[in-house]
């Protein structure tokens, strides 16, 4: 009977840690875009139809849809080595578009998306990573940088809070 008790239990927890809730890499397949889902009805598995539809804004540099994607209660940015904390959406898109403008607009490819469930007053968070490769305006020498973006669900969904640029 404790053998079997003992078994039982550790394939309940080796279930759990294999659940994408738990913490996991998720996966970036063919998303096509955000769906047709309510905002009543964000899903914490949606984050890699959001990562998607931001790679393709950032590639076509489409501020409009970057910017309906920022946290109204602030961004951290990190470009180019500098920091600025608690944005509001319409100054981190200014910083964003200014920061873009010193380079051309490239391909953005999503590497992974990770759901970390159950942080920050049971918000449901998670980590998109992308490869950005691009060129300096006026250069042939392409370069590759990678972008990390935080989200968190909040009332309208999946929404970005966090923007680091890494060569």
């Amino acid at each position: 009977m404790r053998v079997r008790l003992g078994t039982s239990l550790l394939g309940f927890f080796l279930m759990l840690l294999a659940l994408p809730s738990a913490g996991a890499s998720q996966g970036t397949g063919g998303g096509q875009g955000m769906g047709a889902r309510g905002t009543s009805t964000v899903q914490p598995d949606d984050i890699t139809e959001v990562a998607v539809v931001l790679a393709r804004a950032w590639a076509a540099g489409d501020m409009d849809q970057l910017a309906r994607l920022l946290s109204p209660q602030g961004i951290y940015l990190r470009l180019g080595g500098f920091d600025r904390a608690s944005l509001s959406v319409r100054l981190a898109e200014a910083a964003l578009r200014d920061f873009l403008r010193g380079y051309e607009q490239g391909q953005v490819q999503l590497v992974r998306t990770v759901l970390v469930s159950g942080m920050a007053r049971g918000q449901p968070r998670g980590f998109a990573e992308f490869r950005w490769q691009t060129r300096v305006p006026g250069t042939s020498h392409a370069m590759t940088q990678f972008i990390f973006m935080g989200l968190a669900v909040e009332e309208a969904g999946w929404r970005v809070n966090e923007v680091r640029i890494l060569p």
